[in-house]
């Protein structure tokens, strides 16, 4: 892939695999698409804002929020594309942590996702003194918001943006990241990002003109790589907001690819193997031997006779069924942590591959 820099994956979906719906969500009105070529147009509006506010190379840019969007993946490009260090901190994150996140990198300029958020963000840069701007995202009239910032950039603003687009080199940092137990920090070129984004990319080729589903925050890695990853093989990208279950949600997209972490995809097959109310002890038995076997399930090419028997009869009485209550288009499940093989063995009984990602350590 001929892509050295992070905000050259979306240019690149634009030239191999042009989407008229890159970029899916719900909100108050109803479901909105963001096509490849909109988005670029929305990207250059973001940089074009971003320069009138003050942002620089060199520069990092807080993002202080929980929900995975289009309009921030897009933001983060437009971030990147100035030569500025994108920070992202989920405001699950404990006061005290997010304190030591702004002192150690000391951004200019915030944007967060709720007017509470905001509004915690300016009281901590009263203390702190190094937020000296605080937006919203979203624009709302209770407070500044970068979209109403956004139009259609002029000619000259165009020509200025190119040429700082052209001054980033792949070794540049594009993330500052912190850990909060060790107390350090440290950032992450275009370049150390990309390398795990092609990784990812190559598990992914099945994902290319089909839908997958984001619904972890940007902040946690493997979610910010394999969005990066969906934008590299032309994956549409569907972010749900959701209050409803993960599974009934699975069901309603029918994505082929999404990530977890190990918790949720545990409930996850809690909710898939979980008997209805008032079974019958036969549906019982039958369920937990389906599940017995399917933990069991190493590959068909391991099997002999009597275990693809016992299999085939276990997938005509389970397998299938529990596939299907994901949408049935599932192919791969991504997680970053180690997960029990008796669970792999029997997501993959059902066709549902799962991805352990091995994240180099620094990422952690």
């Amino acid at each position: 892939m001929e892509v050295r820099r992070i905000f050259d994956l979306l240019p690149y979906q634009q030239k191999h695999y042009p989407n008229k719906s890159a970029l899916k969500e719900h909100d108050a009105i109803g479901w909105g698409t963001i096509s490849t070529t909109e988005g670029l147009e929305i990207i250059e509006k973001m940089s074009v804002a971003l320069v009138k506010l003050g942002v620089e190379p060199g520069e990092k840019v807080l993002l202080y929020g929980h929900s995975s969007s289009a309009f921030v993946l897009l933001l983060i490009q437009g971030i990147l594309q100035l030569g500025a260090t994108v920070v992202l901190v989920d405001t699950h994150e404990p006061t005290h942590e997010l304190k030591d996140v702004i002192a150690a990198a000391r951004p200019k300029i915030a944007f967060a996702e709720r007017v509470a958020d905001l509004k915690k963000l300016q009281s901590l840069s009263l203390e702190q003194k190094y937020l000296q701007q605080v937006f919203v995202f979203y624009q709302t009239a209770e407070a500044p918001n970068l979209e109403a910032l956004l139009v259609v950039p002029m000619a000259q603003q165009l020509v200025e943006l190119q040429t700082l687009r052209a001054a980033i080199h792949e070794d540049d940092p594009a993330f500052f990241g912190y850990s909060g137990a060790e107390k350090s920090y440290q950032t992450y070129s275009h370049k150390e990002i990309l390398v795990q984004v092609n990784l990812l990319a190559e598990s992914l080729q099945f994902a290319t003109n089909n839908l997958v589903v984001s619904h972890r925050p940007p902040s946690d890695w493997l979610e910010l790589l394999l969005l990066h990853a969906y934008l590299a093989v032309g994956a549409q990208i569907v972010f749900l907001r959701s209050t409803q279950s993960l599974l009934s949600q699975l069901a309603a997209n029918r994505p082929c690819a999404t990530g977890m972490s190990r918790q949720e995809l545990e409930q996850l097959r809690e909710a898939l193997t979980r008997l209805p109310a008032g079974a019958s002890r036969r549906q019982r038995w039958l369920n937990v031997w389906a599940i017995r076997t399917g933990e069991r399930f190493a590959g068909r090419d391991q099997m002999n006779v009597l275990t693809w028997g016992r299999l085939a009869l276990a997938e005509w009485r389970r397998y299938r069924q529990w596939r299907q209550r994901t949408g049935n288009r599932l192919e791969g499940i991504f997680i970053d942590e180690p997960l029990k093989s008796s669970t792999r063995n029997l997501f993959g009984a059902m066709g549902i591959p799962i991805y352990q990602v091995a994240l180099p350590s620094r990422f952690h």
